[in-house]
């Protein structure tokens, strides 16, 4: 019993020094980008709760959807393990404060029209809302069409040990089998922990 209550205190204090280095990063980072004239990619967390969240690729996975700014409220339903969240859905982007205040992982998402979004939004608009808000996910998903255009997003979401989601929407038909085997292995190439099709 006193080695389980030793381990959870290791835990939890290796989680508080994590979200230390975290808080130091984000300020470092904001810092450097300041000075070169760049937008913030890395906000300052108020909150470490959303690190200590996590998506369990090893089962399923019961997720919410949030498309509107109500969503939030909702986010804390019994049976949920995660909430998308549709950034390109939302009239207002959420802050990250919103988002490491959910009591559940939360899945950024943001597409373009051409992906099933609900705006018409840049590559480099969308980038900039999914680096802004990186920090408090749990997990990103991007189309599979856009993770080698946004390479350097991916390599950043594998190298901070977010749970990276490649998916492939098909809105008029249904890909041959040959089509999505091709399309799982060069997801699984890309680094992708969960592969999504619909």
């Amino acid at each position: 019993m006193e080695d389980q209550t030793s381990a959870e205190a290791k835990i939890a204090s290796i989680t508080r020094l994590n979200g230390t280095l975290l808080s130091c990063f984000c300020a470092i980072m904001n810092g450097l980008l300041a000075f070169c004239g760049r937008p913030k990619f890395y906000p300052r967390i108020e909150s470490n709760r959303q690190m200590e969240k996590s998506i369990d690729p090893g089962r399923p996975n019961m997720v919410g959807v949030i498309h509107t700014s109500g969503g939030f409220s909702q986010a804390g339903i019994p049976g949920l393990d995660a909430v998308e969240l549709r950034v390109d859905a939302l009239l207002v982007p959420p802050l990250a404060r919103q988002i490491a205040e959910l009591p559940v992982a939360a899945i950024v998402t943001v597409r373009c029209a051409e992906e099933g979004g609900l705006q018409s939004i840049s590559d480099e608009n969308r980038r900039e809302k999914y680096f802004a808000l990186l920090p408090t996910a749990a997990a990103v998903d991007l189309e599979l069409r856009s993770a080698e255009s946004m390479s350097d997003l991916r390599e950043t979401i594998l190298r901070e040990g977010k749970t990276l989601i490649l998916s492939l929407h098909d809105f008029h038909s249904t890909p041959s089998l040959t089509h999505l085997k091709n399309a799982c292995a060069k997801m699984r190439d890309l680094g992708a922990s969960i592969l999504k099709f619909a």
